[in-house]
């Protein structure tokens, strides 16, 4: 198991390295689904004053890390919906992730009780990942601008 792995909400200072994540991931799994155009909307909606901004108006991520670095993250907003969701390359497939998703939706959980489900728009390649945790697709793919996106949701 990953034992070796603390979960745990992202400190104030560590914004920059859990965007380098995003990044890292986003560009050697996702990026060449985008437009030149998306990938420079989402280079900017992962910067890390963004990332802050957001925390400060009630999202929360969650972090996945060793004693030396992040290798996760989620981020999920008030209304229930995930932002972003991300685990380092290598280290896809162990349970990082499910573990991320479950900690993160019990968190939420007990903030927003009444609360039904959880939704997230995924690139076709973390689809088949989402539905072994759980989540259902709720609509046919959707197109916005040269982005392919599945809805999901997750119901409690």
């Amino acid at each position: 198991m990953t034992h070796w792995i603390k979960y745990r909400f992202m400190q104030a200072g560590e914004e920059q390295e859990t965007c380098d994540l995003v990044i890292r991931v986003f560009n050697e799994f996702v990026a060449h689904q985008y437009s030149e155009q998306d990938i420079q909307k989402f280079l900017k909606y992962v910067e890390p004053h963004c990332l802050s901004k957001r925390c400060q108006k009630g999202n929360f991520v969650l972090v996945a890390a060793t004693k030396d670095k992040i290798v996760g993250m989620i981020e999920l907003v008030r209304n229930g919906h995930i932002s972003l969701f991300f685990v380092e390359g290598h280290l896809q497939r162990i349970g990082i992730g499910k573990e991320l998703l479950r900690k993160s939706l019990e968190i939420f959980r007990r903030k927003n009780q009444t609360l039904k489900e959880i939704t997230v728009n995924l690139s076709l390649n973390a689809v088949n990942i989402c539905k072994k945790i759980a989540f259902s697709i709720t609509e046919s793919e959707k197109e916005e601008i040269d982005t392919r996106l599945v809805p999901m949701q997750l119901e409690f």
